[in-house]
């Protein structure tokens, strides 16, 4: 069984130590065949000279992509994912690390035993960096230990925001990859596992094995809600036509939510009249006023 390792990276010396400190904690069976594919996005900072100095420490090699100018997130994950030709890909973002020695066995085992699925992820832990506290994404218990998500349920908002808890089967990956819409997107994450889970499950762990760091630098997190609103937004169109209409009553469920209809006179006077109130207007007021619009 052959595995590759993404480790995507820009300008992260001040936390590329502690992403490698997790790889190089891993546990894996011995049959793993691993490597270890570097796409740094032309750093300017220690990043690289760190990263060379854990190669030692590690028995397993490391692929350095070409150092070209600098690309941008998205398609520095393309040529990242190119360069995979191992049976799955396992994705770790150098400002991220995997806090369990068994993060990759775990969902090696997963994706080997069930087929159905294509992708393997776990919710993660949150460190704040500007508060310096851990917080852990939610989950709904109702799931279980394990939830299956379809494509109709991604395409309702992100199911998997975070890309270093995830490991991919290639063969499908590589199917995704083809589509060269996936690389103008200014944000990759949502729109690739919605391709994917077209192809299959993606499942979602309850039990965390790894870390996500929010700060400010980050594409999503660093906005304010109103530029939240306006990405979501942004995205739900450019999907809904890229994917030629699939999923316009899913995408919906995002429109209501940032955009939720104005409520009906109905339902403004229920909400502060007492029932008693609310029974004597609707006699003396005339009946349109409460009939529901369609």
């Amino acid at each position: 069984m052959k595995l590759d390792i993404v480790l995507i990276t820009y300008n992260q010396a001040q936390y590329i130590a502690q992403a490698l400190d997790g790889l190089i904690m891993q546990r894996v069976n011995f049959d793993v065949e691993m490597r270890v594919i570097i796409a740094d996005d032309a750093s300017t900072d220690d990043t690289m000279a760190i990263i060379r100095s854990y190669e030692a420490q590690l028995p397993f090699p490391f692929i350095y992509l070409p150092q070209e100018a600098n690309m941008g997130h998205v398609l520095n994950y393309k040529r990242a994912f190119a360069a995979c030709t191992g049976d799955y890909v396992a994705i770790l973002e150098g400002d991220d690390w995997w806090c369990n020695p068994y993060h990759l066995q775990k969902h090696l085992d997963f994706l080997d035993e069930h087929r159905e699925c294509v992708l393997s992820s776990a919710r993660p832990y949150l460190y704040d960096v500007r508060t310096q506290r851990f917080g852990i994404s939610s989950y709904p218990e109702e799931q279980g230990d394990v939830w299956l998500i379809t494509a109709q349920e991604e395409a309702t908002g992100n199911k998997i925001p975070n890309l270093s808890t995830c490991m991919i089967r290639n063969s499908t990956l590589q199917q995704v990859c083809e589509c060269e819409e996936l690389w103008k997107v200014e944000m990759l994450d949502w729109l690739m596992e919605l391709m994917l889970a077209e192809h299959g499950f993606l499942a979602k762990h309850k039990q965390s094995t790894s870390v996500y760091r929010v700060q400010d630098a980050g594409l999503w997190s660093r906005l304010d809600r109103e530029g939240k609103k306006e990405l979501a937004l942004q995205q739900v169109e450019e999907y809904d036509v890229l994917l030629e209409k699939r999923y316009t009553k899913e995408f919906d469920v995002i429109r209501r939510y940032y955009n939720p209809p104005k409520p009906t006179f109905k339902k403004q006077l229920l909400a502060w009249c007492p029932p008693i109130v609310y029974a004597i207007v609707k006699a003396v007021l005339p009946p349109k006023l409460f009939r529901s619009k369609k």
